[in-house]
């Protein structure tokens, strides 16, 4: 359920991941390259505003509350990635994350009712991640959740991301 953590540390470099043990890994190139990557390193006029939740078997509601929501380019080399996730493996960079990622990716924060802003985004397509964590008598529940937003005609575009967009 955690395979998204080496991903977000790749895209983000930021420390978001959390779990000591995980599902297997799969080391992966990921090659930067100014054709692939440099678009989305620049300001566009796009903006991208969401929420993220999970529903309880109960019926309740939680949402991402504080949790970081990452934006970073649907491109050939986070389609493996993202692939390899959904299959269960924690994509894990081969050489270690390139920093210029930090230059590709956004990042945000989720508000009290789950919900997230990006702006100035160039026009692309992009991936968009988060989680929805709780406990339930001391075990974790949850998930990872990763959606698709196309910026590519500009202006804005709202993304939300639910139980369907859970990872596995």
């Amino acid at each position: 359920m955690r395979s998204f953590n080496s991903l977000v540390l790749v895209i983000a470099v930021v420390t978001l991941s959390s779990c000591v043990t995980g599902p297997p890994v799969q080391e992966l190139a990921f090659i930067y390259t100014d054709d692939e990557f440099g678009r989305y390193a620049i300001d566009g006029d796009a903006t991208v505003t969401g929420q993220a939740f999970l529903r309880q078997r109960g019926g309740g509601v939680v949402v991402c509350a504080g949790a970081p929501v990452v934006l970073f380019p649907k491109t050939p080399t986070f389609d493996r990635a993202v692939e390899t996730a959904r299959e269960g493996k924690q994509p894990m960079p081969m050489a270690g994350a390139d920093e210029r990622f930090k230059k590709v990716a956004r990042i945000a924060t989720c508000d009290a009712q789950g919900n997230f802003t990006f702006e100035r985004i160039p026009r692309a397509r992009w991936y968009v991640f988060s989680r929805v964590n709780w406990e339930v008598a001391d075990r974790a529940q949850g998930g990872e959740l990763i959606g698709e937003v196309d910026t590519s005609q500009g202006g804005e575009h709202r993304i939300l991301l639910t139980d369907a967009n859970r990872v596995h």
